[in-house]
C-alpha cells in the first residue's frame, strides 16, 4: 500500500474570497486592550515538507490595534488539522491595513 503525502486543504470560497492563493485559512482572537490577532495559516509555496510530515504549516501571527496602524507580526507553526470555525473570518473582513501587511510581508519573503 503506498503512503498519501498529506495536504491540508485551503478554508472554502466564503472565508477565502479575494485572498490570494498561498492563503489556507485565517481566524481572529479578540484581545485585550482594544487588540486584535489574526492567525494565517499558509500554504502552496509555504508548504514545508518536514513540517507536513508533522501535520504542521507556517503561520504569521498577527496583532493589530483596533485605533491604531500599528501591526506586529510573529511566524510560527500550526499544527494544520486544528481548524477552530468559532475563530474562523472571512478575508475580506480583516481591516485592510491588516490585509495589506499580510501581502507585504509574504511578497517580501517570497522573493
Amino acid at each position: 500500500m503506498a503512503h498519501r503525502t498529506y495536504k491540508p486543504k485551503r478554508a472554502n470560497k466564503r472565508w477565502t474570497e479575494g485572498a490570494p492563493d498561498y492563503i489556507l485559512d485565517v481566524f481572529r482572537v479578540r484581545g485585550t486592550n482594544n487588540c486584535t490577532y489574526y492567525d494565517v495559516l499558509l500554504g502552496d509555496r509555504f508548504f514545508d515538507p518536514a513540517l507536513i510530515a508533522h501535520r504542521k504549516v507556517h503561520a504569521l501571527d498577527v496583532s493589530h490595534m483596533d485605533d491604531s496602524t500599528m501591526i506586529n507580526y510573529t511566524w510560527t507553526e500550526w499544527n494544520a488539522s486544528f481548524r477552530p470555525a468559532h475563530r474562523r473570518v472571512k478575508w475580506g473582513d480583516i481591516p485592510e491595513t491588516v490585509r495589506k501587511c499580510i501581502t507585504l510581508v509574504i511578497d517580501a519573503v517570497r522573493d
